[in-house]
This record gives structure tokens, sequence and C-alpha cells, in this order.
């Protein structure tokens, strides 16, 4: 018997644990509270009917529970970023929350490039440098069996496009590389979602061409109407551009079937800073860190609302508190604007000094991140300046500036308005000055 939730399956007969049909190594007493928790999905398990089906005959401490949960949950989040399986009820239980569908049948026979392909998507969905570059090998090595499977060319699309939106390297080139995929993609399967939600975000982020990306996601959601891909970069993008409702109503649908996946919870605390509901945002973010005290967007989120509640003391605490905040990019940014506004001097200036490294080390640095403290300091013109070289890079995080609380404080500067039209328009602006 198979059960599976998206993207795992538990093959009951052999006891093994697949992603994407790739074996995930389990202890033998983690999988045994998998199963028992999987096949109870949506019914809370109490304690006790736990060390019933896992310890019969042995006295065990609530401390050995715990280690097997604390396993089992991070094995699942390290191959699924994001999702949220394992909910506990304090004092009674748990809970799996994920969606599950058992299959009697045993596992599909599949081909060598399905294998590889779905072998992709299981590097791909780890999200880190290490995983997008042994995606991109396996979806290489996909084409290089079947030149016209679909799918592989959809997967080294999605591998440079998440590439480009994390600045792992030029944006400007991962964007067309992806793109190029992308219209590989659909040219051997246009009924495929895949590679249309790409274009949309390629539109986007970095044509600027936001007509073009709603008809780009409308491609995509008219092929698979519940694809929570698309209605999750759809929603990005609408948020960037002040349609919080709208995309607050892409983010919920997308949740119907995903109902615990924390970047879409966290996409919700965004919609709630971008409207200024702060206190909303701060309920959203301790939703998600409760579940995973170390995600990182709903820790840097949690550190933007409280700054801009006047908590920047608290804000600064967040993201001191965790390596990946630390040294994450944004969330340096993110520190010199929280120190720059409680007047941590020398945080700042550490802070403002480890960007300028970030970039000499010739890493590409956002303009959005590097105007954060000209912004803190509500430097107009300096704000500006910084940000006007992200409308000629086509840098995709500067979009978020046209209406990011954090700017609000320049906002009412002519050169940082002036700026705003270029990153909201840059084609009419080239041709302007061209």
């Amino acid at each position: 018997m198979l059960m599976r939730f998206d993207p795992f399956t538990v093959d009951v007969r052999s006891r093994t644990l697949l992603c994407h049909d790739v074996a995930v190594p389990l202890r033998p007493k983690t999988f045994a509270l998998l199963e028992v928790l999987v096949r109870a999905a949506g019914r809370l398990v109490s304690r006790d009917e736990l060390y019933e089906s896992l310890w019969p005959d042995d006295i065990v401490s609530d401390q050995n529970l715990a280690q097997q949960v604390f396993l089992l949950r991070t094995t699942l989040g390290s191959h699924a970023p994001g999702r949220a399986y394992v909910t506990t009820e304090p004092g009674r239980g748990y809970r799996f929350v994920a969606p599950v569908t058992v299959d009697a049948a045993g596992p599909p026979c599949r081909t060598e490039v399905e294998r590889l392909t779905l072998r992709g998507r299981f590097f791909w969905e780890k999200r880190t440098r290490e995983g997008f570059a042994k995606a991109e090998e396996l979806f290489e090595r996909a084409i290089a069996v079947d030149a016209a499977h679909a799918p592989a060319h959809a997967g080294l699309a999605d591998v440079h496009l998440l590439r480009a939106e994390y600045l792992l390297e030029h944006p400007a080139q991962a964007f067309e590389r992806a793109r190029a995929a992308a219209r590989r993609a659909l040219a051997l399967d246009a009924s495929a979602p895949q590679p249309a939600a790409a274009l949309g975000d390629i539109a986007f982020y970095h044509d600027r061409d936001f007509g073009e990306a709603e008809r780009w996601f409308a491609t995509a959601l008219a092929a698979n109407p519940r694809y929570a891909t698309a209605l999750a970069y759809r929603a990005w993008c609408r948020i960037a551009v002040g349609e919080v409702d709208a995309a607050q109503d892409d983010v919920e649908n997308a949740l119907r079937d995903a109902p615990y996946d924390l970047s879409l919870h966290t996409a919700l605390a965004v919609c709630d800073v971008f409207a200024r509901r702060l206190e909303a945002a701060l309920d959203r973010t301790e939703f998600v860190l409760d579940l995973d005290p170390s995600y990182h967007n709903a820790l840097c989120y949690r550190a933007t609302a409280l700054s801009l509640s006047g908590r920047n003391a608290d804000g600064l605490g967040v993201l001191r508190a965790h390596e990946a905040t630390r040294t994450s990019q944004s969330g340096i940014a993110l520190t010199a604007f929280c120190a720059i506004r409680g007047g941590e001097r020398d945080i700042a200036h550490a802070a403002e000094k480890a960007l300028a490294e970030l970039a000499r080390s010739g890493a590409f640095v956002s303009s959005f991140n590097a105007a954060l403290p000209a912004a803190a300091r509500f430097d107009g013109p300096a704000a500006a300046r910084i940000l006007g070289r992200a409308a000629g890079e086509r840098d995709p995080w500067c979009v978020f500036a046209l209406h990011h609380p954090l700017y609000d404080g320049v906002r009412e500067d002519a050169r940082f308005r002036a700026v705003l039209d270029r990153v909201r328009a840059p084609a009419l602006a080239e041709s302007r000055t061209g």
C-alpha cells in the first residue's frame, strides 16, 4: 500500500519514505511514527496512542516522543521547505495536517527520463544553491535521454528562475536562460501550466511588463485552476504593485490544497505588511514561526512589522537570533534599517559594512537592500541614487519598493518618485533617454 502526501510517498510494504521517487532515510522508530500519523491524517492522535503504537512493551518519557517528532519534522522539512505536516496540540497529542491519498497498488513503473526529472524536482524543492545545481544536472541528463521531454525543460526553467529571484547569479542572465527553457517546454507541451507560470514571473520581474505577466498566469491557471505555484507567483507580483486584496485571494485559494504551507501563510503576512496591518502581520508570522522557528522569510517580515510598529529593538532581536538572518542579504539590510531607526549606531555601521563587503565579493546585491539604510535615515536623494541603479540592472527585488512600507519615509521625495517611475516601466524610461 502507498500513502501519498505531496511530495512524499510512504511505501508501507517496503517501509520506505520516498520524495519524488527518491528514498529518504528514516530511522525505524521515526518511520513507525510517520506511518501512525499518516494513517490517522486529519485526526488528533493522543500521546497515549502513540506510546502504545511505538513502545508497546517499554516505559518511555515524553522526551522520547518529542525527539521522534523532531526528527520526523526535520526530515520532512529538509526535503519540502516551507510546508508543515505535523502540528502539536499542547497536552493532547499530534495531528498530521497534509492531505493524504491511499493507493493500494504498487508504485508505477517509470521510464528513465521520468525518474531523472522527478529526482530533479526533488533537489529543486530544496531551494538551495547546491540543490539547484544537482537539479540542473538531472534535468540536463533527462533531456539528453529524450530532448522532447517537456517536464525536464520546465524544470530547467524553474531552476534558472529561482536562481535569479534568490540572487544566486546575475538576474539578467538567469532570467533569459529561464525564458529559453520555458519556451522550449511550451513548444513541446502547450498545455503545461509550469512553463506558463515561469514566463509570467519573468515578464513581471525581468521585463516589468505587468499586463504580459497577468496573461501568462491566466494561461497557467486555465490549464490547471488549482496550480498553487501559479497562484503564489501571481500573489507576490500583485503584492509588489499594491494589489493586496487580489494577492490575498490568490494565497487563500492556494491554501485550500495546502492549508499548512508556511510559504503561503508568510505571503498572507506580507499582504498584511503591505496593507499596513502590522498587528495582523505579527499574528501570522507568530503562527508560522511556531511551526518552524527558523523560517527565514517569516523572520524577516516579522522584523519588518516590528520595526514599522516602532519596536526596532525587538526587530533586531528577531534578526540577530538566527544564523540565516544574520548572514543573508535581506537579513543584513533589515538589520541596518532597524539599527538606524533604533539609534544603534555600531550595529548599523557593521551591517552596512557587511552589505558593502558582500558586493565587493562579487555577489549580486539588490539595490532594494542597498538603499534600505538611506530610507531608514529618511534620505530620499541617497535612496533614489542607489535604487536608480536597479532600473538599469532589471534588479528583480526593486519592484517591491513601489509600495513597500519600509520606503514610506522617502516616498514623497521627488527624485525617489522619479526612480519609481523608471522601476515601474523601464522600457518606457529607456526609450525616453535613448
